[in-house]
């Protein structure tokens, strides 16, 4: 399917306010709500936060590896380890969501700027194999 000008403003426009609606969702929620997890195998909110944190960590980087390079290697990374490595979760879950607004506003700021062709600039996923920028997006 074409990547289209209707396609990257609607990706565009959910990728920038995603932050605001999980500000918005957790709104009153305690410390301790937003640590907790619901079952004993799901995650908490705080452990979710950390997930998207650690996934952004990881993907934007290979944007700017697109844009910057002709079809750059996209290494392979697990956000889980990439989470507990960085230690996400030590954060409070209103610091840890300050710091996923700002890069992800520094990322919209850049992406408004790309050109129409960028879009369907290609990385090489060591697993996955040729990605497009637009695709990678979809995924944050």
């Amino acid at each position: 399917m074409p990547v289209t000008r209707e396609r990257t403003d609607n990706l565009l426009s959910r990728l920038a306010n995603i932050p605001a609606r999980i500000a918005g969702i957790s709104s009153g929620w305690s410390g301790e709500t937003l640590e907790r997890s619901l079952s004993p195998d799901g995650w908490s909110a705080l452990e979710i936060l950390a997930h998207l944190r650690a996934s952004d960590a990881i993907l934007v980087p290979r944007v700017y590896a697109i844009l910057l390079r002709d079809e750059p290697i996209l290494l392979a990374f697990d956000e889980r380890h990439l989470a507990d490595l960085a230690q996400y979760t030590q954060f409070s879950f209103s610091t840890l969501l300050q710091h996923f607004a700002l890069r992800r506003a520094e990322l919209i700021a850049m992406i408004c700027q790309i050109s129409s062709l960028d879009w369907e600039r290609c990385g090489i996923h060591e697993v996955y194999g040729p990605q497009t920028l637009f695709v990678i997006l979809t995924t944050l």
